[in-house]
């Protein structure tokens, strides 16, 4: 299940780029479209803590709205919430904090390993 534009209010409003489900994960995914820069690392660092915010604040609106829960099939309780940041381009860094910095031309590829490993996880507990 994947879900474009998603929009929501916690404490402040929020979107997230898109949102795809698939098992025991939701991936809340941030997609950035920058070029090469002087200050990219940094900006891509803040960008990552921000997705991290709004994944939290997905995280407290799914809790607090049964609606939203039903509508967009996520159980919160079950499910992991994963922030993603997915670059045009291969950056120097793949992970900041809790967050995956994924650029789009591995994205298919990332997305099949890490589900095959949850999986795999899941199998042997």
């Amino acid at each position: 299940y994947v879900r474009r534009n998603l929009r929501f209010k916690t404490t402040r409003r929020y979107e997230i780029d898109v949102l795809a489900v698939r098992g025991d994960v939701v991936f809340a995914v941030d997609c950035k479209e920058w070029s090469r820069g002087r200050y990219k690392d940094s900006g891509l660092r803040a960008a990552v803590e921000s997705q991290e915010e709004r994944a939290n604040h997905l995280k407290k609106f799914l809790k607090n709205n049964p609606i939203a829960r039903k509508s967009l099939r996520i159980d919160v309780a079950k499910q992991e919430v994963m922030p993603i940041v997915v670059t045009w381009l291969q950056e120097g860094i793949e992970r900041h904090s809790e967050s995956m910095i994924v650029p789009v031309w591995k994205l298919n590829s990332f997305l099949n390993y890490f589900l095959l490993q949850s999986e795999s996880f899941a199998s042997t507990e």
